[in-house]
């Protein structure tokens, strides 16, 4: 499955059991990229987020980028990536 353009989840990594070394607030994840990017702001993940992002496409997301995106659980995210 591809992904039509570079798509960005945004999560609150307390929620989402991530650790990041600057204790960041929000991390942005790179569909189909393994990591995030810890971000630092004013913003929280959902309103960074487009407003049809669901808590399972963000599980989904952190769950590909700390396994794989080949992993099932990141099958949703790369659906939502790829427009479908």
């Amino acid at each position: 499955m591809a992904v039509i353009q570079e798509t960005v989840i945004y999560a609150d990594p307390k929620k989402h059991g991530v650790t990041t070394m600057l204790n960041a607030p929000v991390i942005a994840i790179k569909i189909g990229q393994r990591g995030y990017y810890p971000i630092t702001g004013e913003f929280n993940a959902d309103e960074l987020n487009s407003p049809d992002v669901t808590q399972q496409i963000i599980e989904s997301a952190v769950a590909g980028s700390m396994f794989g995106w080949d992993c099932p659980a990141a099958a949703l995210a790369l659906k939502y990536a790829s427009g479908e």
